[in-house]
Parts: C-alpha cells; structure tokens; sequence
C-alpha cells in the first residue's frame, strides 16, 4: 500500500484553528519526575489555577509534555479577550493553538532556538534540553515594518533569551 492511502485509510486529522502568538501567554512548568499523562494534568491544572488571575473556565489553555520529562510548557489566553465575531471564524476547529504549537513536539538539538515569522510578528521557541521548549517569546511587529525592524526584533528576540 502507498503512503498516501495509508494516509487517507485513516481518520481526516483535526480542524485546527491557529491564532497570533502574542495573544498567549507562556510559562514551562515543572512536572514531577515519573509522572503519568493524568498527573501532569493535574499539575498543569494546579499551576495555571496558581498563576493565572482567571479561573480555567475563562481560559483557552493547553500544554506540550512528553512522558518521562519534568517539564511542561503551557500557554492560555483569557477567553474574553476574543470578540464573538473572531471566536466565529473558529468554528468546527477541535483544536485552537496558538501558531507556535506547530513546532512542538519538533525534534531539535540542545541549545536551539526557531524563529518564526508572521505578519504580525517574530516568535522566538527556545529549547534548552529535552524536547518540552523552555521559552517561548513573542514581539508584534507593524505590518509596514521593514527588513531592518525584523532583523532588530529578531536580534532583541534571540538576546531576551
């Protein structure tokens, strides 16, 4: 069988919705060591509950965790900071991400960082070790912003971390 009906054998994969970096915000958390996929739901739970000054009802959360790793990185945005309007264009999406997600789970080499450009702005995914990104950052650009502010951005970017 070729890959591609071995592909199209399956389930169609999610409608995915991704929405501007910078309308999340980030944080990698530690998760107890030998953790199961349930506990380190909970922990995310616990801490984005510790350190968001909103319940989790009124956020849009998720987090990237590998089993077997003390980390996980979380990021959410505060429900009410989307008009019904762009919360429509989402509609039958099973999943909304911000754009950086595409990359996680990406397979890098110690001390990488991957920059990612937008229209709005640049994205800096750091990794430090492991495969769970230590940090995230995000800085908005204009859209009439010229190659030299994108490469100062960048530059700021990558010093930040």
């Amino acid at each position: 069988m070729k890959l591609i009906e071995t592909l199209r054998a399956g389930p169609p994969p999610p409608k995915v919705a991704l929405l501007p970096d910078a309308l999340f915000f980030t944080r990698a958390l530690s998760i107890a060591s030998g953790a199961t996929t349930a506990d380190a739901a909970a922990q995310v739970e616990l801490a984005l509950e510790a350190i968001s000054p909103f319940p989790l009802a009124q956020l849009y959360y998720g987090w990237f965790w590998t089993p077997g790793t003390e980390r996980a990185f979380v990021f959410a945005s505060y429900r009410r900071r989307f008009t019904s309007e762009q919360a429509a264009t989402w509609q039958g999406a099973e999943l909304v991400l911000p754009s950086f997600a595409a990359v996680l789970g990406a397979v890098v080499e110690p001390a990488t960082t991957l920059i990612l450009a937008s229209p709005d702005g640049l994205t800096a995914v750091h990794w430090d070790a492991g495969p769970v990104p230590a940090q995230v950052l995000c800085r908005p650009l204009a859209p009439e912003a010229t190659g030299d502010d994108r490469a100062r951005v960048r530059d700021e970017l990558i010093r930040s971390l």
